[in-house]
């Protein structure tokens, strides 16, 4: 009787460890967390004519996302009530963003991913920012106003929004 009491308890053991298993690989699988997004946020306006998707592929708690949106000529940001037209003090806070975030691309060995540049930010642009700074914390993060965020500029020369995420 013993002995079948221990092999049941070996198996519940093993029973465990294997689901423990199949879910870790399901969790690390690549884009895990960009399954359930693509395409689910709101502040990025439908129309588009092309899409750039960059996602961060080992990114589960902590990932940097890059995504290009391009289009057509005609579009018109300003009559979008989530976009905020780029005023020159607003400048130097965009490329803060886009330069902690090609920081991170660069310690990701992604900066062929990444073709961004801030030159191309004017007053004609449009921009959202959206970020956790400001919200209670649990843990109190070094990285202040770049501990999370997503920054949405359109660049009314090239037609294309650029959408940058970064939680790390």
């Amino acid at each position: 009787m013993s002995i079948i009491l221990a092999l049941l308890f070996s198996l519940g053991r093993i029973v465990r460890l294997l689901f423990v298993c199949l879910i870790t690989s399901i969790l690390l699988l690549p884009n895990f967390h960009t399954i359930f997004e693509k395409h689910s946020d709101p502040l990025i306006p439908t129309g588009y004519i092309s899409e750039e998707l960059h996602p961060d592929p080992h990114g589960f708690m902590d990932w940097s996302d890059y995504y290009k949106y391009t289009y057509s000529p005609d579009s018109d940001f300003s009559q979008n009530p989530d976009y905020v037209q780029v005023k020159e003090e607003d400048i130097p806070e965009l490329c803060g963003f886009f330069s902690d975030f090609r920081h991170w691309m660069d310690s990701a060995d992604r900066l062929d991913e990444y073709d961004f540049d801030p030159e191309c930010i004017d007053t004609q642009d449009y921009f959202r920012i959206e970020t956790r700074e400001g919200e209670q914390r649990t843990v109190d993060s070094v990285f202040g106003k770049y501990d999370l965020y997503t920054v949405y500029l359109y660049d009314s020369e090239s037609n294309t929004l650029y959408v940058i995420h970064n939680n790390d």
